[in-house]
């Protein structure tokens, strides 16, 4: 596996690449994170790092300077930089030094992640095969290994005093939340699968002789991610069955996920107790792995905040971005399932009246490039439009009219500011179909014009950088 430090600065998109990326695909794992260039080296004069990806723009030590660095002291370390901007000069300056490629943090946004990752693991690799050339394959030392994770990653330090006398040598980690220990570190008739318990649990791998173990580790990362992750029982399994696992894990289907999406969206979850177990078993079913996982509680922390979000102000998703089992998953989709309900109950309005709403802001949210009269939305919603408008009011503080209004001025903001489509296109998008009547509309919302907001926009985000 190729080991992966991630240098970043702004912690969201440190985490964001960390847990969206298909590392694995690209036989990468990530085994360390840094904020600034001080860190990074710091990590790097303890832990093994085949890979760093570095951002350029950073306090204290730009990617140039850290890249520098890394080159005198650990010229066997790949660097990656990370530019906001495909800047010409920074980019001839970085390959000057020695970085292997370049990646523009738009590349990650248009979520090209498998080309960039199959780049980096190409050159990365062709480094490493010259390297090994002459390098013996190395083997697992015995026939039997211990693996060991924990479903809320305490540290490996914890394991190691509560089971003092169990371990002769301490397991090593050999991926995020996974630590393994050969049959020669436990003490002799110490029976692992039985004595480790909750929230512990262990693997017990045999058949390893001649076994390569770059090879092995490969595997139990992989297995980790698609079944130790969502299933955790102590037990015992050839080296031979562990294969055919892995080996035999489908692909992602697009159309499942897209199914699993659409019932997230929705907000039939949010009041039925019912509903939202069978979803939460489903999802588990699918045991998808933690990168589609990730992106897709995004989503559904993305719908909360936009879509339901003027209904549950109160109620923050605060996503993780440390998740490390199925039941850490559970746990805050189940959290945020339990004070939403509890939000509701404390506004003294009957759950059909706030579902009759919440259906009417998944309706605004889905369709808000489309034309949204109070009457129609009222008939999809089985009220009449009268009481519709009243409770419409009570519960998001604003009239439907203008509540659409302004939502649409805001989604034309985020087109504004994060691509480059013509005016008329992002009118289009958000519902208005006259682009002078857009404007005039949007100037009355902002005070300014559509183009000069971009502008104003653009030229601020190049100050910050």
């Amino acid at each position: 596996m190729i080991r992966v430090l991630i240098v970043e600065d702004d912690k969201f998109a440190r985490q964001g690449m960390i847990q969206s990326l298909p590392w694995e695909k690209h036989r990468m794992v990530v085994v360390g994170e840094a904020s600034n260039g001080k860190a990074a080296l710091e990590i790097l004069a303890k832990d093994r790092v085949d890979l760093v990806l570095c951002d350029y723009s950073m306090p204290g030590m730009n990617g140039l300077e850290l890249l520098t660095a890394i080159r005198e002291k650990y010229p066997e370390v790949a660097v990656g930089m990370i530019t906001l901007y495909e800047s010409f000069d920074i980019i001839q300056q970085a390959m000057r030094i020695g970085a292997i490629d370049y990646i523009s943090k738009l590349q990650l946004e248009e979520e090209n992640y498998d080309q960039v990752l199959e780049t980096l693991e190409k050159k990365v690799s062709e480094q490493r095969q010259i390297r090994r050339k002459a390098t013996p394959v190395m083997v697992c030392p015995q026939d039997v290994c211990y693996l060991f994770s924990c479903i809320n990653n305490q540290a490996v330090d914890v394991l190691n005093e509560r089971y003092s006398d169990l371990f002769l040598e301490h397991p090593v980690e050999i991926g995020l939340n996974i630590y393994a220990c050969y049959q020669s570190g436990v003490a002799e008739g110490k029976d692992v699968l039985n004595i480790i318990a909750h929230p512990w649990y262990a693997l017990r791998i045999t058949g390893l002789t001649q076994y390569e173990q770059d090879k092995f580790y490969c595997l139990v990362r992989r297995y980790y991610r698609y079944h130790m992750f969502y299933y955790h029982k102590s037990k015992t399994i050839c080296i031979a069955e562990l294969e055919r696992i892995v080996n035999s894990i489908p692909s992602v289907q697009e159309d499942s996920v897209e199914r699993l999406q659409s019932v997230w969206m929705a907000s039939e979850w949010l009041y039925d107790d019912a509903v939202f177990k069978r979803q939460l078993l489903a999802l588990r079913e699918c045991m998808l792995p933690f990168n589609v996982l990730f992106k897709l509680l995004v989503k559904i922390e993305d719908a909360v905040s936009r879509k339901y979000g003027d209904v549950f102000s109160d109620v923050k998703p605060d996503l993780p971005y440390n998740l490390f089992s199925w039941e850490e998953v559970s746990g805050w989709l189940t959290n945020m399932h339990d004070r939403m309900q509890r939000s509701v109950r404390a506004r003294k309005l009957s759950d059909e009246v706030m579902r009759c709403v919440t259906k009417a802001l998944q309706i605004i949210y889905d369709e808000i490039d489309s034309p949204l009269l109070v009457n129609e939305v009222a008939g999809r919603v089985n009220m009449s439009r009268s009481y519709f408008s009243s409770c419409f009011k009570k519960v998001t503080g604003v009239a439907f009219n203008q509540y659409v209004r302004k939502k649409r001025i805001l989604i034309a903001k985020e087109y504004l500011e994060s691509t480059d489509y013509p005016v008329t296109d992002i009118a289009a998008k958000c519902g208005y179909e006259d682009e002078k009547y857009f404007g005039k509309v949007f100037r009355q919302e902002t005070g300014m014009l559509p183009t000069r907001y971009r502008k104003e926009r653009k030229k601020s985000v190049s100050q910050d950088v």
